[in-house]
């Protein structure tokens, strides 16, 4: 899928109301106890089908199968296989699935929702300039919150970070997949962003 000099990032759209797909049987023994720890059987479904759906993008990728990819985490718990850099992050019945091969990468999606405590959350979390832009506007909470989520992942520091400064040389674009969601993508540098609409095998 990527051309052999293609730097670029490819951002996988995953409607996670579509027909399962035969991934899921890939699915490890760490990723069915992760869904297994979700209260409500949609959200396990969910999670069961936004790593479904990034087993088969990876193994179209790797040229390999679902079955054979292998993941670990590396000591801020960001997950790593062979080859390849990735993320992924799903809200509500949307997932996305970021790929680069140049550099680290990270992407968040959040389904967008009235949250009374909009304020109170980016005054805890967010540098000062970003929570005095949510108290004047809480509208742009999910906007801010995706741009710092997914530089965090792209770093795999983790949330532990999250009231920081972004440091200079990483990109954080803005994403748009679906009505109703925020989302972002972050890298590295400045590369070439497509975005792909996944369609389960089979």
């Amino acid at each position: 899928m990527f051309e052999a000099d293609d730097p670029g990032v490819h951002v996988w759209m995953v409607d996670l109301n579509g027909p399962t797909t035969a991934a899921e049987a890939a699915l490890s023994r760490e990723e069915l106890d992760r869904a297994a720890r979700f209260r409500f059987e949609a959200d396990r479904r969910r999670y069961r089908a936004a790593h479904a759906a990034l087993r088969e993008i990876l193994a179209g990728y790797l040229g390999c199968d679902a079955r054979a990819i292998h993941f670990e985490r590396d000591p801020g718990g960001k997950p790593r296989t062979a080859g390849i850099e990735f993320s992924v992050s799903h809200s509500g019945e949307l997932a996305l699935a970021a790929v680069a091969r140049a550099t680290a990468v990270g992407v968040d999606v959040e389904r967008i929702r009235r949250l009374p405590d909009a304020a109170a959350i980016a005054g805890r979390f967010f540098p000062p300039e970003e929570a005095a832009a949510v108290r004047a506007n809480p509208e742009c909470f999910f906007r801010l919150w995706t741009r710092r989520e997914a530089w965090l992942k792209a770093e795999g520091t983790g949330l532990a970070g999250i009231n920081r400064q972004r440091p200079s040389g990483w990109t954080v674009l803005d994403l748009d997949p679906a009505p109703g969601y925020s989302a972002a993508v972050a890298f590295q540098g400045q590369r070439r962003v497509v975005l792909y609409r996944f369609t389960a095998a089979g």
